[in-house]
């Protein structure tokens, strides 16, 4: 029992030791994440374990690629966790304020852009988990690793929605197309915490989850020296353009007309808050303007809408900018519109803001006590 206490003794100290060494982990490097790009980050934790794990399947001063994952990114570059070269490859880097040290961070859409023509004995890998999106992760993945390399990557569980199992073998035979060989799976290892908007969403369905209720698979595939083949077609969808205010992301589908329309903000669902995170909610489709809280908004006048919160971000009068904007003056009601408009988008900002404070003070609290995460078993080095 001595040695039991000994060792939880040992544990809770190194802990506390990784955790100053990281800082806020929450805050170092990247926006919040917004629920567009289903964006749940690694706990502490499975950070942690991912490095290890990357230790066993490559050389520590080999070059690894990250595609989308920003908390190891965070992680490695504020430890020693990882001596070599690290490439990290994501959407929204470009909205970032501060980035980790010794990482080389590329903005590219790993869908859609044109990918940087460099190779990697390891890549690691989470999208979104969706098969359409997995399928081209793990494209870009297998097209940036080399040959005798790993691809890692995370996957849903089975159980996470009905049609899964038949997804994830659908999943497994576009690997092997593009010269992915299956190499070790692990089920239920990966924890996420749980997002700002997802926290919020809960909230507003009524109900509430631990911080790392979400876990997701691990699979493991082997290069082999085949070709990768035609990339995968990614199904098209709405083009939407974001604005940061305050630390709020607002997403605005694009709707740039030059005509004054109306951009009052109207309400979808009963508290704006949309009471979901499932992309097979209906009511998504209504939705044209989404925060990073999870608030969702209908608006017939989204040119003028972005002229606003644009005026808001520089401080300047919004009906000054409107007006410039469209080179003329405004009556006596487009202007009480805007003025409504801003009160609107403020409102949002502040009440979403005292929210994500809530929300930050839960998550240290809860990282306080998380358990340590299992370590993997001894794999077969790359190369």
């Amino acid at each position: 029992m001595r040695g039991r206490q000994s060792e939880l003794s040992l544990e809770h100290s190194r802990k506390k030791r990784f955790l100053k060494n990281i800082g806020s982990f929450e805050s170092v490097s990247w926006p919040l994440p917004h629920p567009l790009d289903f964006d749940w980050r690694f706990t502490i934790g499975t950070a942690e374990y991912l490095w290890n794990l990357a230790r066993q399947l490559a050389k520590s001063s080999d070059q690894v690629i990250l595609l989308g994952m920003h908390s190891l990114s965070t992680i490695a570059g504020k430890t020693s966790l990882w001596d070599g070269p690290i490439t990290l490859l994501d959407r929204n880097a470009r909205t970032g304020t501060m980035k980790p040290s010794g990482i080389r961070i590329i903005q590219n859409d790993i869908l859609r852009d044109k990918l940087p023509n460099i190779k990697a004995p390891l890549v690691l890998a989470d999208p979104p988990w969706y098969e359409a999106e997995m399928i081209g992760f793990l494209w870009s993945a297998a097209s940036m690793c080399r040959s005798d390399g790993y691809v890692a990557v995370s996957i849903p569980p089975v159980g996470t929605r009905p049609e899964i199992g038949i997804e994830r073998v659908r999943i497994d035979e576009a690997a092997a197309r593009f010269g992915l060989l299956p190499f070790g799976l692990y089920p239920n290892i990966l924890a996420y915490e749980t997002p700002f908007f997802e926290s919020n969403a809960f909230r507003a369905a009524g109900t509430s989850a631990s911080r790392e209720w979400r876990r997701g698979d691990l699979a493991i595939y082997t290069r082999n020296s085949n070709s990768v083949g035609a990339r995968p077609a990614n199904p098209p969808g709405p083009i939407w353009i974001e604005r940061q205010l305050r630390g709020t992301r607002i997403r605005l589908q694009d709707g740039l007309v030059d005509e004054f329309e109306i951009p009052i903000l109207k309400s979808i669902v009963t508290g704006d808050i949309l009471p979901s995170v499932s992309r097979r909610d209906p009511r998504r489709a209504n939705a044209n303007v989404w925060t990073s809280g999870n608030r969702v908004f209908l608006c017939n006048g989204i040119r003028v809408l972005t002229l606003v919160i644009d005026a808001l971000i520089e401080g300047e009068d919004p009906v000054d900018v409107v007006k410039s904007a469209l080179s003329r003056e405004l009556t006596d009601d487009e202007q009480q519109v805007i003025v409504v408009t801003s009160t609107q988008i403020l409102n949002v900002v502040k009440c979403e803001n005292g929210e994500l404070q809530q929300h930050k003070r839960r998550l240290r609290a809860s990282r306080k006590l998380a358990p340590a995460v299992d370590r993997p078993s001894a794999l077969r080095r790359a190369g």
